[in-house]
């Protein structure tokens, strides 16, 4: 298969590494361009090196690329899988477990689920 997916937050080693690991599995996405994208260039260039050394280790199965540049990314995507974080990580928890409860129920899915 010969798709375009785009990482944003890739820089993120909690994100990138285990979502390359995760298209690793499928083999209908070899051949895929994985395009890492964040604004972190020092992050992104550092998880760029270790995601080219492991798809080598694979036999090149992707192409991979890198750019802090979103919109340059986003130019023929196939599939956009998007992992940021915007504003007070802590406020924004607090409000997924207390609005929930005002109307009875609980948050079920996690942090920012």
């Amino acid at each position: 298969m010969d798709k375009k997916i785009v990482l944003i937050g890739a820089g993120s080693a909690a994100f990138g590494p285990p979502t390359f690991v995760d298209l690793n599995l499928s083999q209908t996405l070899a051949g895929s361009t994985i395009t890492l994208v964040d604004i972190d260039t020092e992050k992104l260039q550092m998880v760029y090196e270790v995601l080219s050394e492991d798809n080598k280790k694979i036999g090149n199965k992707f192409n991979i690329e890198f750019t802090p540049n979103r919109e340059k990314a986003l130019k023929g995507a196939d599939f956009v899988i998007n992992s940021t974080e915007h504003g007070d990580r802590f406020e924004l928890r607090w409000q997924d477990n207390t609005i929930p409860r005002k109307h009875g129920s609980t948050e079920r899915m996690g942090e920012c689920g």
